[in-house]
């Protein structure tokens, strides 16, 4: 999902780049997720 995210993100040009920060600030939540489950794994494991 974080690739396909990625390789949809378009050029950011002037003006309304309201989609790009969506699709930026998704990638984040989900990096953030990712992250968190690894260390929730790394504790049960």
């Amino acid at each position: 999902m974080k690739m396909w995210i990625s390789f949809m993100i378009p050029k950011i040009e002037d003006g309304n780049n309201f989609g790009v920060s969506i699709q930026e600030d998704t990638l984040a939540e989900i990096q953030s997720v990712e992250s968190e489950a690894a260390a929730f794994f790394d504790q049960i494991s």
